[in-house]
């Protein structure tokens, strides 16, 4: 026959064994680790299948995070893709490109400077193979962020 059992603790206060069974949270990051982390998360989906190819949901996923997180953290999404076009720019060290190009554009040997770029471009593709592919996907479905 079945017998209640009857519990010594004040009624609506949790068992030792039932705070066992709550999932473990990971812990909390500061701002900056938890931005670094979506933009890590988010890059090589973003590489890989392009800006409208990639969900937040996937990112989420990726990340071990709410979506809520990401937009905690980035308004929308078109600035998270942003913040990575901007890390890898950076990363490949495009404003030294950009100063380069410029001394070279001054000769009027336009071949010669569309070869320099298409240099560095795959020279530093070789290191960071997302970089070519992020770039590519940026210049044909989001020549927005391009212009800017």
């Amino acid at each position: 026959m079945y017998e209640a059992q009857t519990s010594t603790q004040p009624r609506g206060a949790e068992s030792p064994r039932a705070s066992t069974r709550r999932p473990q949270r990971g812990r909390r990051l500061a701002a900056e680790d938890r931005r670094d982390q979506l933009v890590a998360a988010a890059m090589p989906l973003f590489a890989h299948r392009g800006f409208a190819g990639t969900t937040t949901a996937e990112i989420a996923k990726a990340a071990g995070v709410s979506e809520a997180i990401i937009f905690k953290h980035f308004a929308h999404k078109e600035e998270l893709y942003e913040a990575i076009l901007e890390q890898k720019a950076r990363q490949a060290g495009t404003e030294k490109w950009v100063a380069e190009l410029k001394t070279a554009q001054v000769s009027g040997e336009d071949l010669k400077v569309i070869a320099r770029l298409m240099t560095l471009i795959m020279d530093h593709s070789r290191q960071d193979p997302e970089f070519l592919r992020l770039m590519f996907h940026a210049a044909l479905d989001h020549r927005k962020l391009m212009r800017e």
